[in-house]
């Protein structure tokens, strides 16, 4: 591209080629007036201009420049269009000379500051010190909310060895029911454990930072036990106590289901190295549904500090969704417990304990509350009631 002030430059130079070109003629217009004698006597030697015949016109100039700037790839159409408004305004000098000697004035464009490219390291390095300092808080808090939820827990575990825990009673009562669920599998009955209570606990603490795994949907029953009505069933006298806090009923999506949470087990014998639990769905008339396996859990020796005496406890942090179940007073949830001894830690997992939950209240609102559960000694009873589950022991 040529800039405008490079344009009136070569139509200068054309002006002083003008005047030289009229100064020639001026001087052959006075050798024509005089006789030659008078010419060949004079002892002047003008000087002539010098007329280069082959010298090429602007014209040509600029049209090799723009040939030139596309040759070497420019295809920006502002600069071609400049070169093509310089030619025709040249070509239009040719056909009208008297416009050579008016030139167009230089035009003053705005002026456009060029701002310098702001770098990007400040940017990058202020964006990482603003994370290491969330990243450094994010870690304090992890780190203080696991001392608090050692302390809960061992205050837990304190309380429940000591007799504070009542089964009967409603305080720190762990199972919730609220939007999701899983299933069970019946297994033989095994081997028979002693007359020792193992409750199976769990709680939403805000405060628990413990994982919650969440494991697979438990299946449904078949698609016919919707339309088989519901069977009635007696919570009053059931195997569970509620809470102090109980949740509200709430108005329930048959479509999302629900979900229950499982906090731990404790007062297992210490010599039991893992645990498992097998959910499944029951109804009055359909019976079991298909099972569903949750993953296996390791079992931690725990010390009363005060009385000595030792048990194994498993930290479940787990919760299962129940998605699609109709709400229905006669179904429940039937949840195995297996095991295996620290002696002989490769053989199969075994039934230790098992128990029964309610999921609707007579009105087949869902029953969104804490539970404290005591897993029953085997054989499994599937079928009886929850006054008379509450006998065994």
């Amino acid at each position: 591209m040529i800039p405008n002030h490079e344009s009136h430059k070569l139509l200068s130079d054309m002006k002083e080629q003008q005047d030289q070109n009229e100064k020639a003629l001026i001087y052959l217009r006075r050798r024509l007036m005089h006789n030659n004698s008078s010419l060949l006597s004079s002892n002047d030697s003008p000087s002539l201009p010098y007329i280069n015949s082959a010298q090429r016109t602007i014209n040509d100039e600029v049209r090799s420049l723009r040939n030139v700037c596309l040759q070497s790839g420019g295809q920006d159409s502002n600069i071609l269009a400049q070169y093509n408004d310089l030619e025709h305004r040249l070509r239009y000098y040719e056909y009208y000379p008297w416009m050579k000697d008016y030139p167009e004035p230089l035009k003053q464009y705005r002026y456009r500051p060029i701002y310098p490219i702001e770098s990007t390291t400040n940017k990058l390095t202020l964006a990482n010190n603003e994370k290491e300092r969330l990243q450094n808080e994010v870690n304090d808090m992890q780190r203080k909310f696991q001392k608090l939820d050692s302390r809960t827990r061992q205050l837990e575990l304190s309380l429940a060895t000591s007799g504070i825990l009542d089964p009967k009673s409603n305080k720190n009562n762990h199972i919730y029911s609220s939007s999701t669920i899983d299933l069970y599998q019946p297994k033989n009955s095994l081997n028979q454990t002693s007359a020792r209570q193992i409750y199976t606990n769990s709680d939403n603490d805000p405060f628990d930072q413990r994982r919650y795994f969440l494991q697979s949907s438990l299946p449904l029953l078949d698609n016919g036990m919707t339309l088989r009505g519901n069977q009635p069933v007696n919570h009053p006298n059931s195997n569970m106590n509620k809470v102090l806090d109980p949740l509200d009923p709430q108005t329930y999506d048959a479509v999302a289901g629900f979900v229950i949470l499982f906090d731990f087990i404790t007062n297992f014998h210490p010599t039991i190295e893992k645990c498992r639990l097998i959910t499944c769905l029951h109804h009055a008339k359909s019976g079991l549904g298909e099972p569903s396996h949750l993953e296996t859990f390791n079992c931690e020796l725990y010390i009363n500090q005060i009385s000595g005496e030792q048990m194994g406890i498993a930290l479940l942090a787990t919760r299962q969704p129940v998605p699609s179940c109709p709400p229905q007073q006669a179904l429940s949830i039937v949840i195995e417990v297996q095991t295996t001894n620290k002696q002989n830690p490769n053989e199969p997992l075994r039934t230790n304990a098992w128990t029964k939950l309610p999921l609707f209240d007579h009105k087949s609102r869902l029953l969104s509350v804490r539970w404290k559960v005591p897993l029953r000694s085997l054989p499994i009873f599937h079928n009886e009631s929850f006054p008379n589950i509450n006998k065994l022991p």
